[in-house]
């Protein structure tokens, strides 16, 4: 059986079909790129401020359970970003002033704090990312001192020297090594954050940081659209839902 071919087109018809593919195809990349924005992406590269709140949250004095994303940049694979809880108008006083309230500053997270987003991974439109906690004690532990004690056969580091302690004092703790007879006197909030089991900073030899202290506070969020949920775990003993939208 003989086929039959085509005729060729013509140079001018062969023209138009060139110009008319390139359009749809134009076309359609256009079109996955918004679905990857509304999906997985801040919309039009730029960042992004998502506000909401997180379901029966009762962790912060004021009750507050107002939660906000701000600059926010999401890519197809990562996302950048700051996590701040409670009302937008929130102070925190994370190193009171007043020595007598020290023992209430390990708390595990701040109102009005802006928490730094870590170790995001985007997988569609799931992002998993964390935030630590002992990040807000950074700008504090920084100023304090590195002292090296021994422990067990290695040597350590905090922001206070490993001697014997007494805090009768309302506003002070007193110091003192047994072998040396070396002393020193420090506020109560000092040695709450760097003594008697605080340890609000990691140290080194050469300075302190807060930011590899505390535990993680883990998310894991969907984003679609304008609208984003998910959980948060870390903050209080049981995981909860987290409602987001896009402003």
């Amino acid at each position: 059986m003989t086929r039959r071919l085509s005729p060729l087109p013509s140079k001018g018809a062969a023209l138009l079909a060139c110009v008319s593919c390139l359009v749809a195809c134009n076309a359609e990349v256009a079109d996955i790129g918004d679905d990857e924005g509304s999906a997985g992406a801040s919309a039009g590269g730029g960042t992004e401020t998502w506000v909401g709140y997180i379901e029966l949250l009762d962790y912060f004095e004021s009750g507050a359970d107002r939660i906000e994303l701000r600059s926010v940049a999401r890519t197809a694979a990562s996302m950048t970003g700051l996590v701040i809880f409670g009302a937008p108008d929130a102070s925190p006083e994370i190193v009171p002033t007043d020595p007598t309230e020290a023992w209430g500053v390990m708390s595990n997270a701040f109102e009005g704090f802006e928490y730094s987003v870590r170790s995001a991974t985007v997988e569609g439109v799931r992002t998993r990312f964390s935030i630590n906690t002992g990040e807000h004690y950074d700008e504090w532990c920084a100023e304090q001192t590195s002292y090296a004690y021994a422990e067990g056969s290695e040597i350590a580091y905090q922001c206070l020297p490993a001697w014997n302690s007494d805090c009768d004092l309302p506003e002070s703790c007193y110091l003192w090594d047994p072998e040396s007879d070396a002393s020193m006197t420090v506020d109560r909030v000092t040695f709450r954050l760097c003594g008697s089991g605080g340890y609000a900073c990691a140290c080194t030899a050469e300075a302190c940081t807060g930011t590899q202290f505390r535990d993680e506070i883990l998310f894991d969020l969907r984003f679609e659209g304008d609208t984003a949920d998910g959980s948060v775990s870390g903050l209080v003993d049981d995981p909860h839902r987290v409602f987001l939208t896009r402003q």
